[in-house]
């Protein structure tokens, strides 16, 4: 049951992330295309097409977003709680093929769209972060990657932390600070 496996997928799929099996998600999501079930399954296709980003798997990454925005029937991921949308909204900053505006737009889109109680809230927060640096804005930045960092150690959400981290202490180090950063809210 191709409907029944992609939820299970599509549910399973950030904790596996953060557990560091990306060959057995990589495994499960071959199985979607191997077997022609992409179509019709929007939440596995979106979680798909980040695997492959962060596999460096461009053909598929943008054959899975295709499936992913054509399944506008389902509007939410299975944890009831994450529109497919924003999560699109947040893959599409984090391929910044539209320049770093855009970027910066999509993520903060993608932060309006998802619920702070969802999972996938840490890796917003940390790609408005990399906006606001990437735009010159590094107060603003400082203060979405803090944020990043206290919402994904909440959540687990070690690989959202480590980039919020190295980018704070990217930002420490330009202003010639060299002590430990300091958890702080952006305004």
């Amino acid at each position: 049951d191709a409907h029944h496996a992609a939820r299970l997928v599509a549910r399973q799929a950030l904790p596996m992330y953060r557990a560091g099996r990306i060959v057995t998600l990589r495994r499960w999501f071959d199985w979607f295309d191997d077997h022609d079930r992409m179509d019709g399954q929007p939440g596995v296709a979106v979680v798909g097409a980040w695997v492959s980003a962060l596999t460096g798997q461009a053909a598929t990454v943008e054959r899975w977003v295709e499936v992913a925005e054509r399944g506008s029937g389902q509007d939410q991921l299975p944890d009831g709680r994450t529109p497919i949308a924003g999560v699109l909204a947040a893959l599409r900053a984090a391929l910044c093929q539209h320049g770093v505006e855009r970027m910066l737009a999509d993520a903060e889109h993608a932060e309006q769209v998802i619920p702070p109680a969802s999972s996938w809230r840490p890796v917003v927060l940390t790609l408005i972060g990399i906006g606001h640096l990437m735009t010159g804005n590094p107060e603003r930045a400082d203060g979405a990657l803090a944020d990043a960092v206290e919402v994904a150690g909440d959540d687990g959400a070690l690989p959202a932390a480590s980039v919020a981290l190295v980018e704070r202490a990217l930002i420490a180090f330009s202003r010639g600070e060299h002590g430990p950063a300091s958890p702080r809210r952006r305004p």
